[in-house]
């Protein structure tokens, strides 16, 4: 599937970024200081790129930022039909991405929302609009306000994976460190994010870390009376577990995790594709796994390359020319691609 692309210019995504830091340094009294200063100088060339409505989106930018560095005590006026009409007006426009309409009506209202919940708005708008530098920022303070707020921190955690990925990491190994005083789904990026950072393939005794955090996690999901909703979460906890014990050689309970995720509608097409992986040179059904997981997401790049792979083997050309065109057009690394376009040749 096509990415989205960033709401501006490259320009215009720089001084987003430097905006926030420069009002990260007004929070922590460091305005004055040399590196402030430094910042502020290194915005004035992307500045100058700006048009005219990128400077005036510039500029309530760093007003709504200021809210966040020195946010008001007034109190949540009562809510009323007209501001609720508006409000969803506002969620209209980002639904429509009409970004400046959205964040527009935010800030004319802001007065009827709950300061946090204003500030996750604002996140999920910068979110939305691909810029993770300003949706940190309005990310981090819901979340500040509100710590017991599992949505609030998920979505400070997503954002920082994108913007500054080793503080990150830190939040994650804060959470997973006391993990039962975390919300599952908290605990369950917090997982995701380690494993990501130790590299690939995963680090062994990460992996081992982590297994019984992730067993207690499905637990905790399972006893959930609202389980219903974290089907995603569940798959993704069972996927990681599955992963942890191939690394760790325990392949039989990986298997286990593999037919216990099957069951989940949402992540049947992973599960297949792993189980095909896994069972590729030494099981005929790892064929038919790999075909209905390409079946039932065309956009995957792993069922196209083994299935490739396997039609070459079996001198059926012409299906692995096509797979290989395929995937060629499909997300993946350059590394994986170059073996393709190997294979692509042969086939020809």
């Amino acid at each position: 599937m096509p990415k989205q692309q960033p709401f501006g210019g490259e320009a215009f995504k720089t001084v987003c970024a430097g905006l926030v830091g420069i009002h990260k340094h007004i929070q922590a009294g460091t305005d004055e200081s040399p590196e402030a200063e430094t910042l502020r100088d290194s915005l004035d060339a992307p500045t100058r790129l700006l048009g005219k409505a990128e400077r005036e989106r510039e500029g309530l930018l760093s007003e709504d930022l200021w809210s966040i560095t020195e946010p008001t005590s007034e109190p949540t006026r009562q809510m009323n039909p007209q501001a609720l009409q508006q409000l969803n007006l506002a969620y209209d426009a980002r639904q429509n991405q009409e970004w400046d309409n959205a964040l527009g009506l935010l800030r004319r209202w802001r007065h009827y929302i709950p300061f946090s919940m204003l500030c996750f708005l604002r996140g999920r708008i910068w979110q939305l609009m691909c810029h993770p530098t300003p949706a940190a920022a309005f990310f981090g303070r819901a979340s500040e306000l509100e710590p017991s707020d599992a949505t609030y921190r998920q979505a400070y955690l997503q954002s920082l994976m994108l913007y500054d990925p080793e503080k990150a990491l830190l939040l994650s190994n804060e959470i997973l460190s006391n993990d039962s005083a975390f919300h599952h789904l908290n605990v369950t990026h917090a997982a995701s994010i380690k494993l990501r950072k130790s590299g690939r393939p995963f680090d062994a005794s990460i992996c081992r870390e982590l297994i019984p955090v992730l067993d207690r996690t499905l637990l905790r999901i399972h006893h959930d009376p609202e389980r219903h909703f974290y089907d995603e979460e569940t798959g993704l906890v069972i996927f990681m577990i599955s992963q942890c014990y191939i690394i760790t050689g325990n392949i039989e309970s990986a298997v286990i995790c593999y037919e216990a995720g099957l069951q989940i509608s949402g992540y049947r097409d992973t599960f297949l594709t792993a189980r095909g992986v896994l069972n590729f040179h030494t099981n005929a059904s790892a064929i038919v796994d790999l075909a209905e997981a390409r079946r039932l997401n065309p956009y995957a790049f792993w069922p196209a390359f083994f299935l490739a792979f396997h039609k070459l083997t079996i001198d059926s050309f012409d299906e692995a020319r096509k797979l290989c065109e395929a995937a060629l057009s499909l997300e993946a690394s350059n590394e994986a691609k170059s073996i393709i376009q190997d294979w692509l040749g042969i086939a020809q």
